[in-house]
């Protein structure tokens, strides 16, 4: 009845009120997409981690029945302990921590002992699932990161919110790396993940940060002494949307420069439509798939003087580009008028070469404005075999 009385009173007020245009909302800004964590970056994000079984869910959140206690839970949520269980929780830490000193010294390379925190002196932990995300079976055991908080309650005076991609894992999968990880940090934690998918998600969003920065970067960039023009694009005739581009290379330095130029190519294009906003574009990398074949990513990206090409101090380089609509998808459901930028990245910098001509230029590099008008896909689709009797 309150909250009612209180709405009257408002609608009422807004009512006596003169009338007012309406402020105009503003846009609501893009949702950045969550980041996946290295092994050092995630261990120390999670302030808790624990091994523990899934427990029964209530109106508060799903209890964790914890079996092995990593990490945390921090001090100052450890309110509820009292002095004997907290005085008890620090001796045994001590104990274990003494433990696993003695033991690295005398086998350096042994993986460390299963932790045994006094999980039995630990308050109530629980668990609350975000929007989409998704806890193991009751009764399952799982491998726990946790790090935001949710408000606590009578019933779980610990309690996380469970929103990120990395707050569960399988023990059995990665419990033994995050007990050395924990013990013995190593360099090679700072760009390893845990399991595969965290590989993996890592680089398509690095991918999408990547083409998110190229749909807003401005045309006809200079950047260490390049520029980048893109000459005669043509769609070829084959109607299958194919097209050949004249990449140009302009070096303003008064010294040559090389760039990269080998089998995992740099260059793409953002396409947009003649009418559309920069973040409409879309952005399509050139593929060399029908010289490298089956051929893997580490092998492709294992370089040599051969695979540089020489711009001569205050001079041009120019390079034909094909995009093959056999290796790009993408580019069968083109139609109309398109602007069209040809891009060039390098990240390679000949770091073990002795024999280049000239230093590696690594950047960036975004072409002029060009025209390029897609009609209707009319290549021939391939005729199913009729099955037979």
């Amino acid at each position: 009845m309150r909250a009612y009385l209180s709405a009257l009173v408002l609608s009422l007020a807004v009512c006596a009120a003169p009338a007012e245009e309406a402020p105009k909302a503003e846009p609501k800004p893009k949702a950045e997409p969550f980041q996946i964590y290295p092994v050092a970056e995630l261990l120390g994000q999670a302030e808790t981690i624990v091994i523990a079984e899934i427990g029964e869910t209530t109106i508060d959140g799903t209890m964790l029945k914890v079996q092995q206690a990593l990490k945390g839970p921090p001090d100052e949520l450890l309110g509820t302990l009292n002095a004997n269980d907290r005085q008890r929780r620090a001796e045994e830490l001590l104990k274990r921590e003494a433990a696993e000193r003695e033991a690295a010294k005398k086998n350096p390379k042994a993986a460390p002992a299963a932790a045994q925190d006094p999980v039995d002196a630990l308050p109530q932990i629980g668990v609350v699932c975000a929007d989409r995300a998704r806890l193991p079976a009751k009764g399952e055991v799982a491998l726990f990161m946790l790090w935001e908080r949710e408000k606590p309650t009578k019933e779980l005076p610990i309690r996380y919110k469970i929103a990120h991609p990395q707050c569960v894992y399988d023990p059995k999968e990665v419990g033994a790396h995050v007990k050395v990880a924990l013990l013995r940090r190593r360099p090679e934690d700072s760009t390893r993940y845990l399991r595969a998918w965290d590989a993996e998600m890592a680089a398509k969003l690095a991918l999408r940060r990547g083409e998110d920065a190229l749909r807003q970067m401005p045309a006809g960039n200079l950047e260490s002494g390049l520029t980048l023009k893109v000459l005669r694009p043509k769609v070829s005739m084959s109607g299958d949307h194919s097209f050949n581009v004249t990449a140009l290379f302009e070096n303003s330095r008064s010294y040559d420069q090389a760039f990269y130029d080998g089998l995992v190519s740099g260059f793409g294009v953002r396409l947009r439509r003649k009418d559309d906003p920069a973040d409409k574009a879309i952005i399509i990398r050139a593929s060399n798939r029908q010289l490298t074949g089956p051929v893997d990513s580490a092998t492709l990206n294992l370089v040599d003087e051969g695979d540089f090409s020489t711009i001569p101090s205050k001079a041009n380089y120019s390079k034909e580009i094909r995009f093959d609509a056999k290796d790009l998808p993408e580019l069968a459901g083109l139609n109309g008028e398109y602007v069209i930028n040809l891009f060039y990245i390098s990240t390679q910098t000949g770091k073990g070469l002795e024999n280049l001509e000239a230093a590696p230029w690594t950047g960036t590099l975004m072409s002029n404005d060009a025209a390029l008008v897609f009609k209707p896909n009319t290549a021939a689709v391939p005729a199913k075999p009729e099955k037979q009797p």
